[in-house]
């Protein structure tokens, strides 16, 4: 009778353990989802008078091109980590993508050339998100994790 008895609280502290865990997965999960979907790529444009420099991440890759006054249009392609992807989604999971086009740049620098003009573009499923223009170097507040994040990938 006691074998029995052992073998039911077996069976039922088994089952509990394994709903604790599979409880603790499907949170983990839900706090990783993005309620506008998956990104599809990031756009950053810088420009200025000197030229412009495009920077268009996708999961797989970077593509950066750019063009100094009076030279030939520069194109790099470079393969990125599966972990750096999910680095900038983490990142992008964070922001209020609806209210990035609201968020204004601390400084205007850019209206008299004395920094280029910096524009972030997040493609999710169906929509797109725009930055408005900062100052090269000093984004919005609400952009500055995002905007560090990608300078450090550029400075690899």
């Amino acid at each position: 009778m006691k074998l029995n008895y052992l073998h039911k609280v077996f069976i039922l502290a088994s089952i509990f353990i394994f709903v604790s865990t599979w409880s603790c997965e499907t949170a983990k999960n839900a706090n990783t989802h993005n309620p506008y979907g998956e990104m599809q790529k990031l756009i950053v444009n810088k420009s200025g008078m000197a030229g412009f420099e495009l920077i268009e991440i996708t999961p797989n890759q970077t593509n950066k091109t750019s063009q100094t006054r009076g030279a030939e249009q520069e194109s790099k392609i470079t393969k990125h980590s599966e972990e750096t992807w999910e680095g900038l989604n983490e990142i992008i999971r964070k922001i209020d993508l609806n209210q990035i086009d609201s968020w204004e740049a601390p400084t205007q620098e850019r209206f008299h050339d004395g920094a280029r003009a910096v524009q972030i573009t997040i493609s999710m499923d169906s929509q797109e998100f725009n930055s408005q223009s900062f100052d090269e170097g000093k984004p919005p507040a609400e952009l500055s994790e995002l905007y560090n994040y990608l300078v450090s990938l550029e400075n690899q």
